[in-house]
């Protein structure tokens, strides 16, 4: 029941980014557009349109390669806002002191970089790269937590899709 329900929304996803992707002359350009826009403002599901874009034959590797490339580059922005952003940007700056960032500090402290791992996460992912900037970890430790926490995903998210919906 699970995999009819899977199918069900995969075709609906295939669907949809056949409209998005084949109505634009530079559908891989925009991809990578759209994953360093969602890692720094916008949440984006680009797994769903990973899936869709996979079922109208382009090459999964190839888009996981783009995607993840644009992701770490917005989170190397995100990152750098954070390492040194914190104390040049006034809205940063004042946010220091607030209940919210004292949370998020004493987050980080207790699990440090491998908080990374956990970028995917829907919502709360996506200010982890930031967290690590101001928590001022060494810029190839964060890279490299990162990067494994994104390869852990797609993989895990490349079986589920060739497993449960056999594409």
């Amino acid at each position: 029941k699970l995999g009819k329900i899977f199918a069900r929304i995969f075709l609906s996803l295939k669907q949809v980014t056949m409209i998005i992707m084949l109505e634009n002359t530079a559908p891989l350009l925009t991809l990578l557009v759209l994953s360093i826009a969602t890692q720094i403002t916008i949440p984006i599901p680009l797994d769903m349109i990973l899936l869709g874009m996979t079922a109208i034959k382009f090459n999964y590797a190839l888009l996981v390669t783009i995607v993840v490339t644009g992701l770490t580059v917005g989170a190397i922005i995100d990152y750098s806002i954070g390492r040194f952003g914190i104390e040049t940007i006034p809205w940063l700056h004042k946010r220091k002191n607030t209940r919210g960032y004292k949370k998020a500090e004493k987050f980080y402290k207790k699990y440090g970089k491998w908080t990374l791992l956990f970028s995917s996460l829907p919502f709360v992912g996506k200010y982890f790269p930031l967290l690590a900037g101001i928590m001022e970890t060494k810029f190839l430790t964060f890279l490299s937590v990162y990067l494994a926490g994104k390869v852990i995903y797609y993989s895990l998210i490349t079986l589920i899709a060739f497993g449960i919906l056999k594409i």
